[in-house]
C-alpha cells in the first residue's frame, strides 16, 4: 500500500468507524497484509493493519480466487460470531471471547442473576 494513500485510508477508517457493529475487515493480497515486496520502502505502508484492525489475512501475490473465497467464508463466519456475541441478554463483556457459548450463556445468566 503506498503511503501517500494512507490519508485516503485513514479518511475511510473515520467513515468505517460510523458503521454500526458488528463489522469486519478483509486484508486481500501480500501488500494489504505486510506491504509485500515493496515492505520498508519510503513511499510504502507496511500492511493494512497499521491503518485499520484487520479480522482476516488473504496472502498471494496475486492472491488466488480459492484463497479469496475462503477469506470471505472466514469473515463470513466471525461476522456471524460477533452477532452472537453482541445477542447476549447482559453486559459480561469480560466473558464474550470464550468459545463454548453455552457455558458463556449461562455464567452470563448466573452474574445477571447475582446483580454483577
Amino acid at each position: 500500500m503506498l503511503a501517500k494513500f494512507a490519508g485516503k485510508l485513514l479518511d475511510v477508517d473515520v467513515r468505517g468507524m460510523e458503521m454500526p457493529e458488528p463489522k469486519v475487515v478483509v486484508a486481500v493480497g501480500s501488500c494489504a497484509c505486510s506491504g509485500g515486496v515493496f515492505r520498508g520502502m519510503y513511499n510504502v505502508g507496511n500492511g493494512v493493519d497499521n491503518f485499520i484492525p484487520v479480522d482476516v489475512y488473504v496472502p498471494g501475490c496475486a492472491a488466488r480466487p480459492e484463497s479469496i473465497i475462503d477469506g470471505v467464508v472466514k469473515a463470513l463466519e466471525i461476522l456471524e460470531e460477533k452477532r452472537r456475541d453482541m445477542e447476549l441478554p447482559c453486559k459480561c463483556g469480560e466473558l464474550r471471547g470464550e468459545n463454548n457459548r453455552r457455558k458463556l450463556l449461562a455464567e452470563c445468566l448466573r452474574r445477571c442473576h447475582e446483580g454483577r
